[in-house]
């Protein structure tokens, strides 16, 4: 013979209700976030020029104040991005599926 199935119990001193889970940000509506954590040493900021990275920094500013869907509508040469695929990069320690590349001086079409 098998056990009894009864119903799940709903109430009791030792039940307790399932923890609630934060609903996920909606990431479109936000703003990037920048980091040089990962900057190429043999293109980095020590070989750029004093107007290059004035350049950079006015268009990190720029894009600071854009959300990330307002980005993707831009323009490719203004201050749009482009996706690459993330396995042409070496970062098989982290789950990335695609990289979000900018230019830093948008004004000039490299």
């Amino acid at each position: 013979m098998g056990r009894i199935k009864g119903k799940e119990p709903k109430k009791g001193k030792r039940i307790a209700p399932p923890p609630q889970v934060p609903p996920l940000p909606n990431y479109d509506s936000e703003p990037p976030v920048f980091c040089f954590r990962y900057l190429d040493k043999t293109y980095g900021l020590d070989s750029c020029t004093k107007d290059e990275k004035a350049a950079l920094v006015s268009t990190l500013y720029k894009l600071s104040q854009l959300s990330w869907k307002e980005l993707r509508l831009q323009p490719r040469h203004g201050l749009g991005i482009v996706v690459n695929p993330a396995p042409i990069y070496n970062l098989a320690s982290y789950r990335v599926h695609h990289i979000s590349l900018i230019q830093a001086s948008p004004d000039e079409k490299t």
